[in-house]
């Protein structure tokens, strides 16, 4: 994982959004990503899309979907 690459990570325990990488220090990776609110209706438009960013320890980041998927497979057993 470097900056710039895009990674997966879960929310709300089996939600898996894009994100994308934007600084590593230590044990954390610092990600950005987009987030669409379903609820804004103004102006014909109905939704908006916004970023966001969040930091995470390197293990709550996965490089790819499939092994995002497969951790919440583990867990669920």
């Amino acid at each position: 994982m470097k900056p710039g690459d895009k990674a997966y990570i879960i929310e709300t325990n089996n939600q898996i959004r894009e994100v994308e990488i934007i600084k590593i220090v230590g044990d954390f990776v610092t990600l950005r990503y987009d987030y669409t609110d379903p609820h804004y209706i103004s102006g014909g438009k109905h939704h908006i899309t916004s970023k966001g960013g969040m930091r995470l320890r390197k293990g709550r980041v996965f490089q790819t979907r499939e092994a995002a998927e497969e951790h919440i497979k583990r867990k669920i057993k």
